[in-house]
């Protein structure tokens, strides 16, 4: 299930960013950069995000797979990284959809709600466990 859904959440964002950039390219950015990185270092912290998250999988691998929220949310998050690692160094920086002030990907979602449901899934897991 956690492949199906970073599978999922890749193709989804990767044919968001391709129909946006080439049917709506005034609602597109390509940002080279974070705030505190530019796009290089930014790649090297995802690679080290990603390893991080290989490694939680291996150590609780069995804890992981027999939850299905924590399968989707490792899912998720891998899913967006990957994506947007892939953008960084094939299109030297992350696209980003909307205008003004709020522009953002399908991966930065993806992430961020994977990160939310694995930090549930921990936090609760070990409420439960106290009790």
């Amino acid at each position: 299930m956690i492949w199906l859904i970073a599978g999922l959440s890749f193709v989804l964002d990767q044919l968001l960013k391709f129909l946006f950039l080439h049917f709506l390219p005034y609602y597109t950015s390509v940002n080279s950069g974070t705030l505190t990185f530019n796009n290089t270092q930014a790649g090297i912290v995802t690679i080290i995000f990603i390893l991080l998250l290989i490694g939680l999988f291996i150590r609780d691998r069995k804890l992981i797979i027999s939850y299905s929220i924590s399968s989707i949310g490792l899912g998720l998050v891998w899913g967006g990284s990957i994506s947007n690692l892939i953008d960084r160094f094939s299109r030297n920086g992350v696209v980003d959809l909307g205008l003004g002030i709020v522009r953002t990907n399908l991966a930065d979602l993806a992430v961020f709600a994977g990160l939310f449901l694995l930090f549930y899934f921990y936090f609760s897991r070990r409420m439960i466990e106290k009790s």
